[in-house]
């Protein structure tokens, strides 16, 4: 037993133990991540199941508009992302007056930028969702505008959370953003049980809960930032309302790139769901429940991706580029580890997942295929396609990593899912297989540039 225990901890020190981590910090500040993960993908899941007890036209309208809010979320999401790099790197230097600095710039950019962009979305959501969605049924129609405006307002205090979670997690403070994680979604499924299930208000009670979760969220993440945690990172009002120009540039570097990835990939996704609209309310339907089963499969491995940014970026921000791609390697053995793992423990449990979402019989068996279609090729292809770019970024290659990320969504999800599901008449299946093809592009893509060392010679900060 010992035998098998010693070289067990002899693999951990060889793949994640180095100058800057021991492995106990790296799993320390993964299993947090996993918690993190799963905690915001069963509340997903439970959230839509809620939803869907309303009918198939109002999951229908939710799915519609998970494209529109995903545009919402681009900008602060990618300055949220420059700023996790940033501070990580910073904080791999050792200079604590430019991680506090940094951290400051985060939120009052993320702040701007979400205001600016949610205003029309929120006066304009009928009119907006009538120009995306002309063919949608009237009743689904004005559901998803209901849920737009909402989800809009929502926004802006999610874009305040989201830049504090985002300095926590450059700081490799998991177990605070797992707390955070766990405020913001126990609320907001407590809410929409309130909103959904005993007020019966329908897409507008999910809405509601959206709002008002996500200000608790942002209360707690002040509290944090500014009054408990000082000891972790010191933002004053100075490092909040100043311009620092050398800051803002590193950040943009990250940001720019990823926020207009991050823009055209959800444009293109709100392509395909235009053309989906095509396909009838039952295969929308069959889509969202089938894409939240497969959230549960990813959380796993997705956790480490968001492990990446505090680990490579504190590589680079130290001057250690050997150590960065050591460890690009090891985690990326870790992500299709956990892949493997999950599937073999969620994939028997599907049956018992479905019922939840009270699907139709008629749309039962499309679920299935669309999963059999994703999961089978996932494990040999999805680490690699969708924790590699993560690996890219916090090592400052973003543009790159962007732009295999559009190439890759316009060409096969956009017009390779639209030609296989319209004109070939494959349906939603035909729309998988292009999603498959696109992970299996960027897999092969992304790998190369790993192999390289161009991706090591980038300067953010």
């Amino acid at each position: 037993m010992n035998t098998i225990k010693d070289k067990f901890t002899a693999y951990l020190d060889k793949h994640y133990t180095s100058e800057l981590f021991s492995y106990r910090e790296i799993f320390s500040m993964w299993f947090p991540l996993i918690l993190d993960a799963y905690f915001i993908n069963a509340i997903s899941m439970l959230s839509t199941s809620m939803v869907s007890s309303s009918g198939e036209d109002s999951i229908a309208a939710v799915s519609m508009i998970n494209p529109l809010s995903a545009l919402l979320i681009c900008g602060f999401s990618a300055l949220s992302t420059g700023g996790t790099v940033v501070v990580a790197q910073y904080k791999g230097k050792g200079h604590d007056e430019d991680v506090s600095y940094a951290s400051g710039q985060t939120i009052i950019s993320t702040m701007l930028i979400t205001v600016l962009v949610s205003l029309p979305f929120i006066v304009y959501a009928l009119p907006i969702t009538a120009f995306f969605y002309k063919e949608a049924e009237l009743n689904v129609l004005k559901k998803a505008a209901v849920y737009l405006a909402g989800t809009g307002i929502s926004m802006i205090p999610y874009a305040f959370y989201t830049a504090i979670f985002g300095i926590f997690r450059g700081l490799g403070e998991t177990k605070l953003c797992l707390k955070l994680t766990i405020y913001i979604n126990l609320s907001f499924f407590l809410l929409s049980i309130l909103f959904i299930n005993i007020m019966k208000l329908d897409v507008l009670g999910s809405a509601l809960a959206f709002i008002v979760a996500r200000v608790i969220g942002a209360i707690i993440a002040a509290i944090y930032l500014f009054g408990t945690k000082k000891e972790i990172v010191n933002i004053k009002m100075t490092h909040i309302f100043s311009f620092r120009k050398d800051i803002i540039t590193s950040m943009l570097k990250i940001s720019l790139p990823f926020g207009l990835e991050q823009f055209v990939l959800q444009g293109g996704s709100l392509i395909v769901s235009k053309y989906m609209v095509i396909l009838g309310t039952e295969m929308l339907a069959a889509n969202a429940i089938a894409n939240s089963v497969l959230m549960i499969i990813y959380a796993l491995p997705q956790s480490v991706g968001n492990l990446v940014a505090a680990v490579i970026g504190r590589c680079i921000g130290a001057g250690k580029k050997e150590e960065a791609r050591s460890y690009a390697k090891s985690l990326l053995t870790l992500s299709t580890q956990s892949l493997a793992l999950s599937i073999l423990m969620f994939i028997p449990l599907v049956g018992l997942i479905l019922p939840i979402y009270h699907p139709s019989d008629a749309i039962i068996p499309v679920i299935y295929k669309i999963m059999a279609i994703g999961v089978i090729p996932m494990l040999f292809v999805w680490p690699a396609s969708n924790t590699t770019p993560n690996i890219l970024r916090s090592a400052g290659d973003a543009t790159f990593a962007s732009v295999i990320s559009l190439v890759g969504m316009w060409i096969f999800r956009v017009f390779g899912g639209y030609a296989a599901a319209v004109p070939w008449g494959l349906g939603i299946t035909g729309v998988w297989v292009f999603v498959v093809l696109e992970w299996v592009f960027r897999a092969v893509i992304y790998s190369m540039r790993l192999r390289d060392d161009k991706w090591l010679q980038k300067k953010t900060i």
